[in-house]
């Protein structure tokens, strides 16, 4: 079974930002955060926001005081100020489309034009713009009523801007056909104008379609809709559990797309719904022990040793197990101790790793624990213990007091208490960790720890590579509508800034690892056996910038998938090594 991906399925700018707005008035305000209503029409989402303290009231006559979150569809103009009167805090999360139709129909209506509003009259939306009308108006929906409608001596039209295109188009031409002086607004969003054509297109060439959304989303049921007049067999679910599967294998083409208020964690799992559905018994455990192995970070730990044993070769150190054990404790707990901490973090949804560490807290703090004491163990019985064992604990106090809140008082106004506060922090502290645990501890325990060419080299492409693959890793939570905070560069730099910071990174390391293979670098410098072990390393940028491409044109969105692929570029580098080694 083949299964097409709409690009544009999930979440719509207006949506997302909403989301973020409810979610850090919650974490900004100590007394209740409601929402207007429910904020976007995805049961789901609206489950979410209430377990992190948002809850959506229609009624709020029995509230006293408060936040009150004007959902995406926005309100009634009289609404807000009767709310405002009564002392609650508004925070306005109104989609920017939705804003500037308001604004559009309060303009014209206050110069006397009589406004025609083109959509679903039950709609939130359409009660929050007729609101801002201030004169006389209409809603209608149909090519029917567009000839019956009452005209005015001045009429402007404008659209719900989840409605259909090509009826809009059709109404309006009507409309103006009545009246040649008719005005007529742009206002359906582009993305939805996207999303539609997707769902057509899909109906054309897929022997199925599936459209995932709410049952009260109007853009969700807009696309179902459009899919079904291709002629193709339409499926209108909310969550993977309501596929039916044996009615489903028969189709060997399906097209999946999603309302713009649909959480792509409920997409991914109707996807995975769908993939295993033919999938033999072997290859579904499979699955689930890869999905096992990077949700408990396990693979991470996995990827620094590889790094740990690259680095080792590329130094000429003598390779020691000891330093393997070392980096594989250091960054499997400290990674596991953050997300443990972070649980109290907001985010748009509950990812599967924090799924799985809040199911398994517990005995996951016991071994992250555990495995510092035993890599600190094993610190003592190192060549130069008096300074690996100290370098260790520092480190452990860099990687553990990260998400901690241990400034007293803030600096730059209170709005750093902690490492995590810092803009752009989460990726470069990484990367320090992890160099830090890779290259220097076998770097100290050399009887003569000078430090060379190699070891610099090695230092920039161990502190590049993870700092990539951690930005990559940080896109893929991104695009599954994980919320990132100012701590990832992707929030800090944008997206396009950091593609081009990655690409930059790339490049870099590409050009070090080739010009060391100029140079006697590579092994310590003291034999030719590793003289173009750059050119072999090589490899590792080569496959960064693919990845980097993938995440460019959100093929890699899942976060299993982000982990296993930016993970495996560290891995590669090892493996590398490790066969070079044998066969030079």
């Amino acid at each position: 079974m083949k299964i097409i991906l709409a690009k544009t399925a999930g979440f719509c700018m207006g949506v997302k930002r909403a989301l973020d707005i409810a979610l850090k008035s919650a974490e900004n305000h100590d007394g209740h955060v409601f929402t207007h209503g429910p904020l976007i029409h995805n049961p789901q989402a609206v489950r979410m926001l209430e377990e992190r303290g948002v809850k959506p009231a229609d009624d709020l006559d029995g509230v006293e005081g408060g936040c009150v979150v004007i959902r995406a569809h926005g309100i009634p103009l009289d609404e807000t100020e009767k709310l405002r009167a009564r002392g609650f805090e508004i925070v306005d999360a109104t989609c920017p489309h939705v804003r500037r139709s308001q604004k559009t129909v309060r303009r014209y209506s206050s110069e006397g034009w009589r406004v025609i509003i083109v959509g679903d009259r039950d709609h939130a939306e359409i009660a929050g713009i007729e609101g801002y009308c201030e004169g006389p108006y209409a809603v209608i929906s149909t090519e029917a009523e567009a000839r019956e409608v009452e005209m005015g001596r001045r009429t402007v039209v404008i659209a719900q801007t989840t409605f259909s295109e090509e009826t809009y188009e059709r109404i309006a031409a009507i409309l103006k056909g009545r009246d040649r002086k008719v005005v007529v607004e742009n206002s359906i969003c582009r993305a939805t104008q996207k999303r539609q054509a997707e769902a057509a297109e899909l109906g054309t060439r897929c022997e199925a379609v599936i459209v995932v959304g709410g049952r009260h989303s109007a853009n969700t049921r807009r696309l179902v809709e459009i899919a079904s007049q291709t002629g193709t067999p339409t499926f209108h679910v909310e969550t993977a559990d309501e596929l039916d599967i044996d009615a489903l294998k028969k189709f060997n083409t399906l097209g999946v797309t999603a309302g713009a208020s649909t959480p792509s964690w409920i997409t991914q799992g109707v996807i995975r719904r769908l993939e295993f559905a033919g999938v033999t018994p072997g290859m579904r455990l499979l699955a689930r022990v890869l999905s096992a192995t990077v949700k408990s970070n396990l693979y991470s730990s996995l990827a620094a040793i590889a790094l740990t044993f690259a680095a080792c070769v590329m130094q000429g150190i003598t390779f020691d197990a000891r330093f393997l054990i070392i980096s594989f404790c250091y960054i499997f707990a400290t990674s596991m101790l953050n997300r443990l901490f972070e649980e109290h973090e907001d985010k748009l949804h509950i990812p599967g790793r924090v799924r799985f560490y809040r199911r398994h807290s517990n005995k996951l703090l016991a071994v992250s624990l555990l495995l510092i004491a035993v890599s600190l163990g094993v610190s003592l019985t190192l060549h130069h213990a008096a300074i690996i064992t100290p370098f260790l604990v520092a480190a452990y106090g860099l990687g553990m007091t990260y998400s901690l809140k241990w400034i007293p008082w803030g600096v730059l106004g209170r709005r750093i208490r902690r490492l995590k506060d810092i803009t752009g922090s989460k990726d470069i502290f990484a990367a320090i960790g992890w160099t830090a645990v890779a290259v220097y501890v076998p770097f100290f325990n050399q009887a003569r720890a000078d430090f060379t060419r190699a070891t610099l080299i090695v230092t920039l492409v161990a502190f590049f590579a993870v700092v990539v693959k951690s930005i990559l890793v940080d896109f893929t939570d991104m695009y599954s509508d994980r919320r990132l905070g100012r701590e990832t560069l992707p929030i800090a730099l944008g997206e396009r800034g950091t593609h081009l910071l990655l690409f930059a990174l790339v490049v870099l390391t590409a050009a070090m690892l080739g010009v060391a293979a100029y140079w006697p670098v590579f092994g310590g410098g003291m034999t030719a056996k590793y003289a173009d072990l750059g050119f072999y390393l090589l490899l590792s940028p080569a496959l960064f910038a693919a990845s980097i491409l993938l995440v460019r044109r959100r093929v890699m969105n899942s976060e299993v998938a982000g982990i296993l692929i930016a993970d495996g570029n560290l891995i590669l580098l090892g493996f590398i090594c490790a066969v070079y080694g044998y066969f030079a």
